[in-house]
């Protein structure tokens, strides 16, 4: 499901990178998720579009499809968001490595 499709992508971007390699692979990753993001968003306008059939026939929305259908509306963005933080983050974790490697050598 679309929802659980954008955990998948936070918990990837979580993720601390122990070495150069893997700097290069959270890099790679965070800079493919904007394509990811707009490949999503066909599902989220037919996810909402959902809700708004059952909210246009009046049938009231539980309070789990409403935190549901926000999370989905709001999930674009705070994901770019978190890309471009951990862009930031990974910056200065290169910069580390390039320290710790200059410094070994």
């Amino acid at each position: 499901d679309t929802i659980s499709d954008f955990q998948v992508v936070a918990l990837q971007l979580q993720k601390v990178p122990k070495n150069i390699e893997e700097l290069v692979e959270m890099r790679t990753f965070a800079m493919g998720v904007p394509s990811k993001v707009d490949g999503l968003r066909s599902q989220i306008r037919r996810d909402i579009g959902l809700y708004d059939r059952i909210e246009h026939f009046q049938f009231p929305l539980t309070m789990d499809d409403m935190r549901r259908r926000w999370h989905l509306s709001a999930a674009p963005g705070a994901t770019l968001k978190e890309v471009e933080v951990k862009v930031k983050m990974l910056d200065s974790f290169e910069a580390s490595f390039f320290d710790e490697m200059m410094t070994q050598e």
